[in-house]
């Protein structure tokens, strides 16, 4: 599911900041729709990686991290983000924002909205993280 909901960001008709918060908000909203227990149950079981048997699982972070930079990417070969744009380091941060507030909703035991967690993020803090590379009218 989580390559469809990429595939679907990457044609998402928008520009750049438009589609990367598609992407980041439609992952959140995605695990939240599954419920909260059945992320718990994941995060628990998936924490430790030498104990991790299902070969998805174990390289779930990893797949997830790569489609970010994907996103990235795109707006470089697009011309929306500078060329100089820092994409593993934006990915990662990027990633690290969604898992740890993945994190964080599950051991709130469901409290909030994960995917209004996302959303709040994206419409607050993201345009001030990538402002710095984007190209004209990418923001908008």
């Amino acid at each position: 599911m989580f390559r469809e909901i990429y595939e679907e960001a990457q044609r998402y008709d928008g520009p750049f900041m438009d589609r990367l918060t598609f992407y980041m908000v439609t992952f959140s909203g995605h695990i939240e729709r599954d419920g909260l227990k059945l992320c718990q149950e994941w995060v628990r079981n998936t924490v430790d990686p030498d104990l991790v048997e299902n070969p998805y699982d174990k390289e779930k972070l990893h797949m997830d991290n790569d489609s970010m930079k994907g996103m990235i990417q795109k707006g470089v070969e697009r011309g929306e983000l500078k060329e100089d744009t820092p994409v593993d380091a934006l990915a990662d941060a990027l990633t690290d924002v969604i898992y740890g507030e993945m994190l964080c909703w599950d051991m709130a035991g469901g409290a909030y909205s994960y995917e209004e967690r996302t959303k709040k993020f994206c419409s607050m803090f993201l345009p001030a993280m990538m402002r710095p590379y984007l190209n004209g009218n990418a923001e908008q």
